[in-house]
């Protein structure tokens, strides 16, 4: 059977998380067409044995330990192993924002990415960031994108860029001019920040040198960054003194 989406959950450690990601993905009206894909860290808490009781006819899903240790090295691992037409991507404990939040997909024939609305941690639809420049911030958050899988099987996320990979992706697939599109539904519920939500001014400085790098002639980069960084690092300080823990980093 050939899928219409495949979902690859990244986990580690996060058995929780995981119950409440696989729940929201069982209850997808569009589950059918849909098959899932765990890449698990290895984790200790019994989460990869609590996944694999939950294979059956209706609820499709592979799980697999990842090849190497990363988050984007895990995402790695599911694009190969999907075979779904699409790719979404999600971090255990993420969920899908409602049962029809797939429903109705039906993009152009040249679509390569489709970028979705999602609710943050304050419970407030974000739509797609406005953004004046294509190098400032991702257009909306990596849960809420959807790929076209045979684009990226071609492409694989740069793992070495630890915090960043996704938004290098993002970069590199604008300057191939491939073919984005806007859909105007909630795609995912309070996203999950990661390690990159307490690493907040390391990840900016990752997107600076990054920006420098695909538009090296832009002067606005410079400026746009030195002055975020200026907000991100005191803010980091702030978001690890209010809940920092160390299981939570992947």
């Amino acid at each position: 059977m050939k899928y219409v989406f495949s979902i690859v959950v990244i986990n580690k450690n996060n058995k929780s998380g995981l119950l409440k990601t696989l729940g929201s993905i069982y209850r997808l009206e569009e589950l059918p067409n849909t098959e899932t894909i765990i890449v698990d860290g290895y984790s200790t808490d019994g989460s990869l044995e609590y996944a694999e009781k939950l294979i059956s006819d209706r609820f499709i899903f592979r799980v697999q330990r990842e090849s190497r240790p990363g988050i984007f090295n895990a995402l790695n691992d599911g694009i190969k192993a999907a075979t779904g037409e699409w790719i979404i991507f999600m971090n255990a404990g993420d969920c899908f924002a409602s049962e029809e939040s797939l429903s109705g997909f039906c993009p152009p024939a040249d679509t390569d990415v489709v970028l979705g609305k999602f609710i943050n941690y304050e419970g407030l639809v974000c739509p797609l960031h406005q953004r004046q420049w294509p190098w400032a911030e991702m257009p909306t958050c990596h849960q809420a994108m959807m790929f076209r899988a045979t684009v990226h099987k071609k492409r694989l996320y740069r793992s070495i860029l630890t915090l960043s990979a996704d938004f290098e992706w993002i970069l590199w697939a604008q300057k191939k001019e491939l073919n984005f599109v806007t859909w105007d539904k909630v795609i995912a519920d309070g996203p999950t920040g990661g390690a990159s939500y307490y690493r907040l001014a390391n990840r900016v400085l990752q997107y600076y040198f990054l920006s420098v790098l695909y538009y090296p002639f832009d002067r606005d980069v410079h400026h746009y960054y030195i002055n975020k960084l200026r907000w991100a690092y005191p803010e980091q300080v702030r978001r690890q003194q209010a809940g920092l823990r160390s299981d939570q980093i992947r």
